[in-house]
Formats: structure tokens, sequence, C-alpha cells
């Protein structure tokens, strides 16, 4: 027998209800823990750089992370473009 099916207790809650607000109190509980979570240590990252444009696709599939371009014009040489990337260690 339940605390809320002694004959003096008048108050009951409909079983819909009752899950709502075992559900709302679990989500403000996760809510809670989550805020105080912290990482353990800062994330750490590796930098590159590359001129070739043929090797985007490989640095993508290697985990790098396209960040920064620069483009600059050279007399007599053209357009040398340069492509920085991230990635985590």
């Amino acid at each position: 027998m339940g605390l809320f099916s002694k004959p003096w207790c008048r108050f009951t809650f409909p079983r819909m209800t009752k899950k709502l607000l075992t559900a709302a109190a679990f989500a403000l509980l996760l809510v809670a823990l989550l805020a105080f979570i912290q990482p353990a240590t800062p994330r750490q990252w590796e930098y590159t750089s590359t001129t070739s444009e043929k090797k985007l696709n490989e640095m993508g599939l290697q985990g790098w992370e396209l960040v920064a371009t620069t483009s600059y014009y050279y007399q007599g040489a053209g357009e040398q473009k340069t492509f920085y990337f991230k990635r985590a260690k």
C-alpha cells in the first residue's frame, strides 16, 4: 500500500501526473548537475598549414579543421594561397 492510498489521505495524483512530476524532477536534477561539470583540462590543439589546394580533402579526412585562409599576390609569381588548420591533440 502506497502513501497516497491510505483512507485518511483524500489527495491523490493521477498516474500521468506522477510520471510528469517524476520526469520534471529528473530533468531539473540533470540540468543542475550539468551546470557544475567542468572539463578536467583545457583542450590542446595542434596547428598546421599548407599551400596546396589538392590536399584540402586529405587534411579533412585526417581530422584537420580549416580555420583560416590567406591570399597574397607576388609580382612575377602570381597569387599564393595559404590554408591554416587545427585539430585536437
